[in-house]
């Protein structure tokens, strides 16, 4: 099975988070993140975070085609339940339940949003840091939909030259979502440009070259680029031509989760979660999932607000889902149930950010 960013389950790490080496205690809470589109850019902190490699390898692959997407990122996040469920048990929505054993009910009123300061650290308690995690403007609201989606034609054989014009020209498809969703929160937005390259040879980027992987892109928000290997590609050959490109467009949108987190400061809170759990192995582990399918949930959401064409067919989303094609490659770390719930929550939820807030779930419901 050919591993590739069409998968909803193609993210190796959790997107968004500052990479911490060489930055201590430039992670914060108080101050905003600079001018619209800024953050992100060169001299500013924030590299994604290395992966936090659960037990074993995370093996994010195409379950047959794409799902990512959320990809993970090539990941994720994006949630939902197999489809060879019953009905009843299969259209569940995981966030519609009650908060987990590890965290209390969000107040009903949620508090105003306080953007991190990547450049300070951050300051609040582990609850405090729940609870912003569970109430913040990404968590609820609707997506808007994208007016137009003009991409060129991509084969599953082609260029990198080729490959490289699909993916910016999908991003701008992504960026109609995210510019105006995150206008709509008084959130920044810059879109981030995107390199093809052929691996060993790592381009000249902002972050450091020890940080590329060969089997996942790497997204650099010290330049707002996503340097995409070309060897990273949704290339099944069980994949019907006709939905390569949104397969591929899925994928994109499980790894731009990084740069969503990232410059709405998302992932710097669930970075400091992180580390206040980070003597609780259970406690960290839960948040990993809670965040990982959180992503693979909106990543989801956000490819179906797209138009005809490029949003991803029945048949692409029901092969996705399809868990005995997609044999082992999933995250060890979350249950194949859990995966495919958020993915089908984020298919079905029309662009309501509240469908992906698995900070609120059952702690069942993110295993």
């Amino acid at each position: 099975m050919t591993q590739g960013p069409g998968s909803p389950y193609g993210q190796q790490s959790p997107p968004g988070p500052p990479q911490k080496s060489g930055q201590p205690g430039q992670q914060g809470q108080q101050g905003q993140q600079g001018q619209q589109g800024q953050q992100g850019q060169p001299g500013q902190p924030g590299q994604p975070a290395p992966p936090r490699r659960p037990v074993g390898p995370w093996i994010v692959g195409v379950c047959g085609c794409l799902v990512l997407l959320l990809i993970a990122i090539g990941g994720g996040a994006l949630a939902v339940i197999l489809s060879q469920r019953g009905d009843d048990e299969a259209s569940a929505d995981p966030s519609a339940t009650s908060s987990s054993d590890s965290s209390s009910k969000p107040p009903e009123t949620p508090p105003p949003f306080t953007p991190a300061d990547p450049y300070e650290k951050l300051t609040l308690s582990e609850q405090e840091t729940r609870e912003v995690l569970q109430t913040n403007p990404l968590t609820r609201g609707t997506l808007p939909t994208a007016d137009e989606c003009d991409l060129p034609k991509l084969a599953a054989k082609h260029s990198d030259e080729e490959l490289e014009a699909f993916l910016n020209a999908g991003e701008s498809c992504l960026t109609q979502v995210w510019s105006t969703a995150s206008s709509d929160r008084s959130m920044p937005w810059a879109t981030p440009s995107i390199v093809v390259y052929s691996w060993p040879d790592v381009p000249k980027s902002s972050c450091e070259k020890d940080t590329f992987e060969r089997d996942y892109p790497r997204v650099c928000n010290l330049d707002n680029t996503i340097y995409w290997p070309a060897d990273y590609d949704a290339s099944d050959a069980e994949d019907p031509a006709a939905d390569y490109p949104a397969h591929l467009l899925w994928g994109l949108a499980l790894v731009q989760q990084t740069t969503v987190m990232w410059q709405s400061s998302i992932g710097l809170y669930y970075q400091h979660l992180d580390d206040e759990v980070s003597d609780d192995e259970k406690a960290q582990d839960e948040a990993h999932r809670r965040y990982v399918l959180q992503n693979q949930c909106m990543a989801a959401a956000t490819v179906m607000q797209l138009p005809d064409g490029a949003r991803p067919s029945a048949a692409l989303q029901k092969s996705v889902l399809d868990a005995p094609a997609r044999k082992d490659n999933t995250d060890p770390t979350i249950s194949e149930d859990s995966q495919d719930a958020w993915i089908r929550a984020g298919l079905e939820s029309e662009g309501d950010l509240g469908a992906c807030n698995a900070w609120t779930a059952e702690t069942s419901d993110v295993s």
